[in-house]
């Protein structure tokens, strides 16, 4: 089953939305998740929730990158030309063999190794967020562009939809785990844990990270 199929199965989008969707990508040629993103048919953690979960791994909210800070030490780990072709960006050093690195899609085995070479870690954990997010964060932390998530923020609002972010909205309190992942504290019920919370037995969860 497509992207945009699981999306309307789950009840995230209709059929027209995801038929808006794809005369946008075809008018973009961004992927079927981000056009339908960028139309404002989706919030953007459900969507990152529902890719993530596609693709086995965790996310990282717009609202989260926008507020965090990096030390400058992090970016000598991907130079700005791979970090644009790839839009990635490190985000943290997860341990002394693994680099966190945030994508906007799972990189194939060949960028993988050229990250490892460059960064000289021997494992590299990818995080999720949208394209649109990483190229911000790009902008913002290696070229210094402080107004780039204020560029991003009017792109969105000019969809009504519910992809637009309040800024002035409180993060829900978050649940950090050893592997520094984190899980937002308002889907658990008090006393729910983490294992209990997946939908399936062995399913990953699509947890947000919180860097340590």
């Amino acid at each position: 089953m497509k992207f945009g199929e699981k999306l309307i199965h789950a009840g995230l989008i209709d059929g027209v939305q995801r038929d808006e969707a794809l005369a946008h990508q075809s008018n973009t040629g961004l992927r079927i998740g981000e056009a339908i993103l960028e139309l404002g048919h989706i919030n953007e953690r459900d969507f990152l929730k529902a890719l993530a979960r596609e693709m086995k791994t965790q996310f990282v909210t717009t609202e989260k990158l926008r507020g965090m800070s990096f030390p400058k030490d992090l970016l000598r780990f991907i130079p700005l030309p791979m970090a644009e072709k790839h839009l990635l960006f490190p985000l943290l050093v997860v341990d002394d063999q693994t680099l966190g690195v945030v994508c906007s899609e799972l990189q194939n085995d060949s960028t993988v190794e050229n990250v490892q070479i460059m960064s000289g870690f021997a494992k590299i954990k990818f995080f999720l967020s949208p394209g649109a997010t990483v190229r911000a964060l790009i902008a913002r932390r290696y070229k210094d562009e402080e107004d780039a998530f204020d560029r991003l923020e009017e792109l969105r609002q000019q969809h009504p939809g519910p992809v637009a972010y309040a800024r002035q909205k409180k993060p829900a309190p978050m649940i950090v785990t050893p592997d520094f992942s984190a899980v937002d504290a308002s889907v658990l019920e008090p006393g729910v844990d983490r294992e209990r919370a997946t939908e399936q037995e062995n399913e990953v969860v699509p947890a947000e990270v919180t860097p340590p």
